[in-house]
């Protein structure tokens, strides 16, 4: 007959599922914590630091817009030869660096995801593991109250129904002793 019921000593159980889980959940929030402050704290400064170089970028760009239409008017001082040159150069380089803008924009939302994944992970990890100790825990907690039923049925002159524990349950040896016993007292 299988047995289905996981929790048989709720307070055994619970607490050490719970201890275990909490512990777990501590260092969790711990290093969620330090790595939330980082990545916010970097991230703060990438959008910053984006944010003053796209001022710039600004201001470049109206001072060679500036420069290009000046030599323009101004004819024949051999400016207006390499205004062309410099503008064109101005671009390739505004095209980079707002190919790295974008870039480190990117970086820094990837890193909210991956903080956000890694929350998210955590916490699926301490449910499983609060699942896994109850399991785990069951494995004592089942042989414990099927000899505690025995030892009460044979205190009380019953006789108690000795069946095989299950493959991974704990306790298999006190078991085994206390059919002996059993067996034992009854030839007596």
């Amino acid at each position: 007959m299988k047995r289905n019921k996981k929790l048989v000593n709720v307070r055994f159980q619970l607490s050490a599922a719970i201890k275990i889980s909490a512990f777990s959940l501590s260092a969790f929030v711990v290093i969620s914590l330090i790595l939330g402050m980082l990545s916010f704290r970097n991230s703060h400064e990438i959008v910053t630091n984006m944010t003053e170089l796209e001022k710039a970028v600004t201001v470049e760009k109206n001072l060679v817009k500036a420069f290009t239409v000046f030599a323009r008017r101004v004819e024949g001082n051999g400016l207006s030869l390499y205004s062309n040159k410099i503008f064109s150069d101005h671009e390739e380089s505004m095209k980079t660096i707002d190919r790295f803008v974008d870039l480190t924009k990117t970086i820094a939302f990837q890193n909210y995801i991956t903080l956000a994944a890694i929350i998210v992970v955590g916490l699926v990890q301490i449910i499983a593991l609060f699942v896994f100790m109850i399991r785990f825990t069951h494995r004592v907690s089942g042989p414990e109250y099927v000899l505690e039923k025995h030892l009460d049925d044979m205190l009380s002159g019953r006789e108690p129904d000795f069946r095989p524990l299950r493959d991974k349950d704990a306790l298999a040896g006190i078991y085994d002793r206390v059919q002996r016993l059993h067996k034992m007292m009854k030839t007596r």
